[in-house]
């Protein structure tokens, strides 16, 4: 994770801040949250993810609206970060 801002690597992605930080609270949630011994189930539902908007972790509160969190989802799988099972 480089955590030094500059043009060049402010270049590589075209997602804000918030959208890295709410996938990367969707991965936490499919990988640790929902993954369990018993059940690797390596997913979240449509509904749970986008409640995963803001950072309840940080002091300021930020994150994403909740219209933020559905259009970064859908761009996520756009892009084929992500996959939307039936």
């Amino acid at each position: 994770m480089n955590n030094s801002p500059d043009p060049i690597i402010e270049a590589a992605t075209q997602h804000t801040p918030d959208e890295i930080a709410f996938f990367r609270r969707l991965l936490d949630a499919m990988f640790e949250t929902n993954n369990t011994p018993r059940a690797e189930v390596l997913a979240v539902r449509a509904h749970d993810a986008i409640h995963l908007n803001k950072n309840v972790e940080a002091a300021s509160g930020g994150g994403l609206s909740l219209k933020g969190a559905e259009e970064a989802l859908a761009k996520f799988v756009d892009e084929g970060w992500l996959e939307k099972s039936p």
